[in-house]
């Protein structure tokens, strides 16, 4: 028998009743069917999380184009032109990571280089890469970028040009190689630093894509050092098929550099560099995995 308050509440709303039966039943059918419960509970929190990758990444985007592009930009007008605005730009991202469910870890620190001049190497795997890039650029490092991206990004692409960015056309060989030139001038001339993506486009692969030359040209022409930097696996953290954004844990590695002495060929240069990068990609990749798997047990 039910309290005589509660039979006055059930007998006055039968609304209330019908509730707290339809409650009690699914209750008593997840308690009888963990496999359902198991089932409804995966797509719940598959849900959950990509109102979390909508909303962040929306964030993100309104962020970099709107509070990023619009500071910079300015910044850019008022300092047309001067690589050591880049410092800004650490300050942007470094701010906006803090709103995403992304734990970063730095590795190699000691590898960062002070010379006046010399090429960062990274690889490229969403928009989301230059947050995890934030702590190990260095000042005065503008990026090397495909021409395109200075018309069709919104106002990222005219304020990257504003504050010193340098765009290829990989097309055209001729202007690329022109390009290539007129950057190990600039560097030289204005003691700068450059960041390239030597994969060339967006990779979210279980390894890096072939690299192309020019970073390494660039290199061997003016004699800087390489400083790769390797951002681990996105995919744990970023899963554009389903839409979800996953707190986890990145991994940024600074390797050794390289230098580009005289007996060593570009092809020789681009071997090492991408070996090294390749081979630290795989192993972090491997040691989130196992290290996550362990957890899970553990749970």
């Amino acid at each position: 028998m039910l309290p005589e308050s509660l039979q006055r509440v059930y007998n006055s709303n039968p609304v209330v009743l019908v509730l707290t039966a339809s409650i009690a039943m699914v209750a008593s059918v997840l308690v009888i069917f963990p496999k359902l419960r198991r089932w409804i509970t995966w797509h719940l929190m598959s849900m959950y999380h990509q109102l979390v990758f909508y909303y962040n990444y929306a964030l993100f985007i309104l962020y970099m184009q709107f509070v990023l592009g619009i500071g910079m930009t300015l910044i850019g007008l008022v300092r047309p032109l001067n690589p050591a605005n880049c410092k800004f730009v650490r300050v942007f991202v470094t701010f906006i990571r803090h709103f995403l469910s992304f734990t970063v870890e730095y590795r190699g620190k000691e590898n960062i280089l002070t010379d006046d001049c010399f090429v960062l190497l990274s690889n490229h795997q969403s928009l989301f890469d230059v947050m995890f890039l934030s702590d190990v650029w260095p000042d005065r490092c503008v990026p090397l970028m495909k021409r395109s991206i200075l018309f069709k990004t919104g106002l990222f692409g005219p304020m990257a040009w504003l504050n010193a960015g340098i765009f290829i056309n990989r097309r055209d060989r001729a202007s690329a190689i022109e390009t290539c030139n007129d950057t190990v001038h600039t560097m030289q001339t204005r003691k700068q630093r450059v960041v390239i993506f030597p994969e060339s486009t967006r990779n979210m692969g279980e390894k890096l894509l072939p690299f192309k030359k020019g970073a390494f040209h660039i290199a061997k022409q003016g004699g800087f050092r390489l400083m790769p930097v390797v951002v681990s696996s996105l995919r744990p953290v970023v899963k554009y098929e389903s839409r979800e954004l996953v707190p986890g844990r990145v991994v940024v590695t600074v390797l050794p550099p390289i230098t580009p002495e005289e007996d060593k060929s570009v092809d020789e240069l681009l071997a090492q560099a991408y070996d090294a990068m390749n081979r630290t990609f795989v192993q972090t990749n491997t040691e989130l995995i196992i290290g996550e798997s362990r957890m899970k047990k553990d749970d």
